[in-house]
């Protein structure tokens, strides 16, 4: 996911799969009307505090670790 893209209105996601170490640049409301707080963001395992740090990233219900 890149600057410009987005999940808005996705009302049905549920997991988000973001293989980028470093957390990439998006808008607030790239997730608009999309239930984030129950949905789980899967992130690289050194990357997990950063992502939970900054929105709208952090607003996920469950950030966890790509195994």
């Amino acid at each position: 996911m890149g600057k410009g893209k987005d999940y808005s209105g996705c009302s049905s996601l549920t997991d988000v799969y973001c293989y980028a170490e470093n957390v990439p640049s998006t808008g607030y409301d790239a997730f608009n009307e999309t239930p984030i707080t129950s949905a789980t963001l899967h992130v690289p395992a050194g990357s997990v505090s950063a992502y939970k740090a900054k929105s709208p990233w952090s607003g996920f219900g469950s950030i966890v670790a790509i195994e």
